[in-house]
């Protein structure tokens, strides 16, 4: 009789367990679908400003071979930022301008996370037949645990070390699902290589929008506590 209820106990369990694991992932789809939702309106909305943006961004960090990626892609989250909140969008320049406004601070950002991306991929690929691949499965592990420090570091105007320490508390708080969401987003912004330079420009500010919307929505679903130990309190 025991094993009997001991079974239907676990059988129990196990269904409960099925059913919170179905709702976490519909939560999360629901979630995925209403981000990228939302950033391909605001991107047709304001497609000649982030377009313009996006170019800029990509040409300075090709001509600067890198070394201006920091306050480039500042800026270039600042301005997103300024789309997707409801106190409006400011202009390219001026977001461009706060981009650099921490100089220091935002090109040693970049040039850390480009670093560890590009000295990671370079490690591995020199390893005879398989390398190349692991190369770029290093790197998008990499960008999960990465990809939300620009957003924090334009958001929260921080300083080297705190933005790149909260940026990875935070994708590591949730990590499967940014991950994923990640990897998603990353594939839609690369998505205009096989159009070249022009469509990089194009699918680019869909990829920042995207990651600017995820990132407000998260920090606002974050517990009081957990936002005010990242120090993302919310406003």
């Amino acid at each position: 009789m025991s094993d009997l209820k001991d079974y239907i106990k676990r059988q129990t369990l196990e269904q409960q367990q099925g059913i919170n694991t179905g709702i976490w992932l519909a939560k999360w789809l629901q979630l995925y679908g209403s981000v990228f939702r939302e950033a391909a309106r605001l991107y047709v909305k304001n497609f000649a400003s982030m377009a313009f943006a996006g170019a800029l961004a990509a040409g300075g960090v090709i001509l600067s071979l890198g070394i201006l990626s920091g306050p480039l892609i500042t800026g270039f989250y600042l301005l997103a930022f300024g789309v997707v909140r409801p106190n409006g969008p400011m202009s390219t320049a001026a977001a461009f301008k706060l981009g650099f406004r921490d100089p220091l601070t935002t090109i040693l950002m970049g040039i850390a996370v480009l670093g560890i991306m590009a000295g990671g991929f370079f490690l591995f690929a020199g390893i005879p037949l398989i390398g190349i691949l692991i190369g770029y499965i290093f790197v998008l592990i990499a960008h999960s645990f990465l990809f939300l420090i620009f957003p924090v570091l334009a958001d929260r105007q921080l300083k080297l070390v705190p933005g790149f320490v909260q940026g990875l508390r935070l994708a590591c708080s949730h990590w499967l699902p940014f991950a994923f969401f990640c990897l998603v987003a990353l594939v839609l912004g690369c998505s205009g290589v096989v159009l070249k330079i022009i469509g990089i420009v194009l699918t680019l500010p869909l990829y920042c929008l995207a990651i600017t919307i995820f990132y407000s929505r998260i920090v606002e679903e974050l517990p009081v506590t957990i936002a005010e130990n990242l120090s993302l309190r919310r406003n």
